[in-house]
C-alpha cells in the first residue's frame, strides 16, 4: 500500500510563530525564521518523496530507492519535532499557558477536522490511480473518513502533551520519551492481536508489524518525537527572557548533535552484533523490533541532522546577521506550510495521475516533475502568503534588514 503523506506531515501556522523578545536573542513579533527556513527544507522533502511515488514500481530498486526514503523520513520527524518545539516555546515563555493551550486547542479541532477531510480529499485521486494490489479497494468516503494523516496526530499532540511538558521535569520527560518508544518498536512485534478491534487499537497506538491498515502514524512513537521538541522549545523560551544567549544555544545544538550521532550509531552497531550472535530463526522477533527504523535506531541520526541544520541558520542568521536569498525561498514555503502540504498533492499526484502518470515515470521524469512542481508550488505559495499578509512586498530586503539589526521578521 501506499502511504498516505509518508516522510511529510504538516504543522500548524503557530509553529514557528514567536513573540517580541531581546533583541540580540534574534526573536521578533512574528517568525523566527530559522525555523521557518528548516521546515522550508522538510516541505522540500515531501515535495520530493511524493514526485518519487509516480515511479514505476519495477524501478523502485537498487541504492536509489533506498536512499531517497530514508532521507525523505527526516520531513515528517521534522514536522512534528518543529511542533513541539514552538509550542512548548509559548507555553514556557507565555505568562498564562492556559491562554496558549485555549488557542491551541481550537487549531487542532481545525486539524482533525478540516484538515483531516482536505488532506485525504487531496491525496484520493492520486491514490485511487494505482490501481488494487497497491492500494486498497475502499469507496471514496472510506477515504475521506478512515485515512489518518500525520496532521491527525499533530493535533492529537497538541491536546494532550501539556500534561507532560509542565508537569515532568526534563529527565522525567527524557525517560517517557524512551519508554514509548521502546514500546512502539517491542508490542508490535511480540503482541498478536486476534480480532479486528484488538488490532486497530494497537496499530492506533504502537503500529504494526508489517504495513498498518489505517494508521500509519502511531501515537506513541510519535507523541514521543513531539515532546523531543520541547527540550529545544524550551531552550528558545530562555531567549526572550535573556536566560540565554543565541551563541551559547548554537554551541549546545552543536554538541547534542554530535551526541545524538554517536548514539544513533552505537546502537546500529549493537544491533549488528546481535544479529551476528542470534541468526537462528528463534531471535527473529528481536532483530525486527531492533531493526534501524526512522522511531528506533535511526531516530538520534535524524535529530542530529535536524539541530545541525537549526543551529547552522541560526548561526547565519543570528550570529553573523546574515540572511542568504535561498533561505528566504525556504522561509516562504515554512510560513504557507500548511497550505504547501495540501497543494503539493494536487500539482506532484494528482495532476500528473491524471494524464496518466500515476506509477509509470522514471527516475528522470519524476525529478523533473520534482523540479517543475517545487517551482510552480512555490510561485502558490508566495501568492498565497501575499494574499494572507504573511508574505509582504520586499519581503526578503525587510528579511535582511531585520537580520542585520539582530531580530527577525514574519
Amino acid at each position: 500500500m501506499v502511504r498516505r503523506g509518508d516522510g511529510g506531515g504538516i504543522p500548524m501556522n503557530i509553529v514557528g510563530t514567536v513573540h517580541s523578545g531581546a533583541a540580540p536573542s534574534g526573536l521578533a513579533e512574528g517568525r523566527l525564521l530559522s525555523l521557518d527556513a528548516l521546515r522550508g527544507f522538510a516541505m522540500v522533502l515531501v515535495i520530493l518523496q511524493h514526485s518519487y511515488l509516480s515511479v514505476a514500481p519495477r524501478l523502485m530498486v537498487g541504492w536509489r530507492n533506498f536512499a531517497l526514503w530514508y532521507v525523505t523520513h527526516l520531513a515528517a520527524i521534522a514536522f512534528v519535532s518543529i511542533s513541539g518545539a514552538t509550542f512548548s516555546y509559548h507555553l514556557f515563555a507565555e505568562g498564562d499557558w492556559t491562554v496558549v493551550y485555549r488557542k491551541v486547542v481550537f487549531r487542532a479541532i481545525f486539524f482533525l477536522i478540516v484538515v483531516h477531510f482536505a488532506i485525504n480529499l487531496a491525496s484520493h485521486y492520486f491514490l485511487a490511480s494505482l490501481g488494487p494490489g497497491i492500494t486498497p479497494n475502499l469507496s471514496t468516503f472510506q477515504w475521506l473518513v478512515c485515512g489518518v494523516p500525520i496532521t491527525d496526530v499533530i493535533g492529537l499532540c497538541l491536546m494532550i502533551s501539556p500534561v507532560i511538558i509542565l508537569h515532568l521535569n526534563t529527565k522525567i520527560r527524557a525517560i517517557l520519551v524512551v519508554l514509548m518508544l521502546t514500546a512502539s518498536a517491542l508490542i508490535p512485534t511480540y503482541w498478536h492481536p486476534e480480532t479486528y478491534e484488538q488490532r486497530m487499537i494497537a496499530e492506533a497506538f504502537v503500529g504494526s508489524r508489517g504495513e498498518p491498515t489505517w494508521f500509519w502514524w502511531p501515537l506513541f512513537p510519535w507523541l514521543a518525537i513531539f515532546v523531543c521538541g520541547s527540550f529545544v522549545g524550551r531552550a528558545l523560551s530562555g531567549l526572550k527572557t535573556g536566560e540565554t544567549h543565541v551563541r551559547d544555544l548554537v554551541i549546545a545544538l552543536t554538541k547534542w548533535g554530535f551526541l545524538l550521532l554517536t548514539c544513533s550509531i552505537a546502537l546500529i552497531l549493537f544491533y549488528e552484533a546481535l544479529r551476528a550472535i542470534y541468526a537462528s530463526e528463534s531471535h527473529a522477533d528481536l532483530l525486527y523490533a531492533l531493526y534501524p527504523r526512522r522511531t528506533t535506531l535511526l531516530l538520534p541520526a535524524y535529530f542530529a541532522i535536524l539541530v545541525w541544520l537549526f543551529a547552522g541558520f541560526l548561526y547565519v542568521n543570528n550570529v553573523k546577521k546574515h540572511f542568504t536569498r535561498a533561505q528566504w525561498i525556504l522561509t516562504v514555503i515554512g510560513r504557507t506550510s500548511l497550505f504547501v502540504f495540501m497543494v503539493q498533492y494536487l500539482i506532484v499526484e494528482d495532476i500528473p495521475a491524471f494524464v496518466g502518470f500515476a506509477g509509470s515515470l522514471d527516475i528522470s521524469s519524476a525529478l523533473l516533475l520534482f523540479f517543475i512542481g517545487s517551482i510552480v508550488v512555490w510561485s502558490c505559495a508566495y501568492l498565497y502568503g501575499r494574499w494572507r499578509g504573511w508574505v509582504s512586498r520586499g519581503d526578503y530586503l525587510k528579511c535582511v534588514a531585520f537580520i542585520q539589526r539582530g531580530i527577525c521578521v514574519r
